[in-house]
């Protein structure tokens, strides 16, 4: 009898199930059974919002989880923003749990897009914010007052939904309903989150499943900080991070929404074996995956794609050598248009402090495949170095070197 799999589904704070629906949709076309709750306080009025609770909003999301869980046999718990961080907090309590997808994580609101609005840049100093916390601890009536509401781009690219958001926001103000959730953030309930958040952090580490992560590189509302801390934190050693470009926080509804969901779709055929058929318009300008492996593709794209393709298997002898395990190695692929176009392996050293590239310093910059034009491999590269910035500073180290490869090396490489 088949395994029956099911997909835990959570929204983000203020936010509402419906911004999930696409990716959604998208699974239950496959046949996977899904529960899209709607988190304590979060879908009716701003009172409701304000006197909810970290604890509920775990809670709902838990009621979900036992819901399906009663009509599946394993569950991928699946969250948006700080659903995310709830579905990591409820993977670790269950043995049914069969995978995690944390899309656009949130830690902390600091995108430098951030800066261009005075209220919040002051709210992205970090003592300013301990500080504001302790007060709403100590007085929750100053946090029931302090708000401010979300302005354009709400989280998007879309520039038709942004005019569709306005006119809801516009509407609430009149005491209408809308479908789009709330766009009114309390210190309340960023108080509430940050309790989230520390659940989140002591959760991470005990996650075994596979995690597949995504994230944009132009998110307006969180760096991509946020998203290569939850990937050092996580405790499994099967998971993945995706960073996409052409999308912003809400990847569920934005310009990307069906790459996203193909994403998606194809993580639950690694877990489940189904096959996941191709999204509609699901081209990607540029992306990069990290896997936490040295080689997630073929031999093949090793010779192709890698800077210098040093020899592989002498490479892998020399890792052993070094008693350097396979979950040190963190390798980004970067795709253009889906296709593989180049491969940076990183080997990250906690214990020395070092992260080292397993290739020679002088093929930095460069593409094993002449065919790529030079104004997409500057692109690249640059985004290469902001991912690698964001993994040296999220698992702590300093310094950054590359492997010496000598000359047999490269002769067994080209052979």
């Amino acid at each position: 009898m088949p395994v029956k799999t099911g997909v835990l589904i959570l929204h983000g704070l203020t936010g509402v199930p419906s911004e999930m629906r696409p990716v959604e949709k998208a699974l239950q076309k496959l046949g996977y059974d899904t529960e899209t709750p709607t988190l304590a306080g979060h879908g009716a009025s701003n009172d409701d919002m304000l006197n909810s609770t970290w604890q509920q909003w775990i809670e709902s999301g838990q009621q979900g989880f036992d819901r399906l869980a009663a009509r599946v046999d394993q569950i991928v718990v699946c969250g948006l923003s700080m659903g995310g961080s709830i579905s990591c907090i409820l993977a670790g309590r269950s043995d049914k749990v069969a995978g995690l997808i944390m899309l656009s994580p949130t830690l902390q609101y600091d995108s430098p897009e951030l800066d261009a609005k005075p209220h919040l840049r002051i709210f992205k100093i970090k003592w300013i914010r301990d500080l504001l916390h302790v007060v709403v601890a100590l007085f929750p009536i100053i946090g029931k007052k302090v708000y401010w509401t979300e302005t354009p781009p709400y989280g998007l690219k879309d520039e038709r939904l942004q005019r569709q958001i306005t006119k809801a926001i516009e509407a609430a103000r009149r005491g209408e309903e809308t479908k789009f959730g709330l766009f009114r953030t309390y210190w309340i309930s960023m108080w509430q989150m940050n309790y989230i958040t520390d659940s989140f952090k002591k959760s991470a580490p005990a996650v075994k499943c596979p995690t597949v992560i995504i994230s944009s590189l132009e998110d307006t509302l969180v760096s991509i900080n946020n998203a290569t801390d939850t990937y050092s934190m996580l405790g499994t050693h099967n998971k993945c991070l995706t960073m996409l470009t052409g999308c912003d926080h809400v990847l569920t509804l934005d310009l990307k929404r069906n790459y996203v969901s193909s994403l998606v779709c194809e993580f639950m055929e690694a877990i489940t074996g189904v096959s996941s058929q191709p999204v509609a318009n699901t081209d990607m300008d540029l992306s990069i995956e990290i896997h936490n492996q040295l080689n997630p593709l073929s031999n093949n794209d090793w010779a192709q794609l890698v800077p210098g393709a040093p020899d592989l298997g002498m490479l892998v002898e020399r890792l052993q050598k070094e008693n350097v395990h396979e979950h040190q190695c963190h390798t980004m692929v970067v795709r253009h248009k889906n296709v593989p176009a180049l491969m940076v392996p990183l080997i990250i050293d906690r214990t020395a402090g070092t992260a080292r590239f397993a290739f020679a310093a002088e093929n930095w910059g460069t593409s094993p495949q002449q065919s790529v034009e030079p104004l997409l491999l500057q692109k690249t590269w640059q985004q290469v170095e902001r991912a690698r910035d964001a993994m040296i500073k999220s698992f702590g180290v300093k310094n950054t070197d590359f492997f010496v490869v000598d000359a047999s090396a490269k002769r067994l490489a080209h052979a």
